[in-house]
């Protein structure tokens, strides 16, 4: 069935393809270390696309990154609960290597091997 590109549907269709692109543009700006456009990118997508994991797994790792153990535990549970792909990439990813440490982690541990 065609969609007409003016139709409210189609500008709906559209929403997780941005969502992404902005998701790739916080990866971006994480890489370089540049926290304030990360998150500013990653909370526009979670924005648009409420119910998708990749933002929330953007802003756990700018929230590791700042030490801000507490909201890094909360938005990876949510990217967990959202269907993060991957849940033991938590256990490999470079950027949570000090969260790993953490007791907060603890939390996120559990979440990990009830998905398994």
């Amino acid at each position: 069935e065609r969609v007409d590109p003016g139709s409210q549907r189609f500008v709906v269709s559209l929403l997780p393809r941005i969502a992404a692109k902005l998701c790739a543009q916080g990866e971006n700006a994480l890489k370089r270390h540049e926290l304030v456009n990360a998150s500013a990118a990653f909370e526009r997508a979670r924005r648009i696309d409420p119910e998708a994991w990749q933002p929330r797994w953007g802003l756990a790792l700018v929230d590791a990154e700042r030490q801000d153990w507490d909201v890094a535990t909360y938005r990876l549970q949510e990217a967990i609960e959202r269907g993060l792909e991957d849940p033991d990439r938590i256990l490999r990813e470079p950027l949570l290597e000090t969260y790993r440490a953490r007791p907060e982690f603890r939390q996120v541990e559990t979440l990990i091997q009830k998905k398994r």
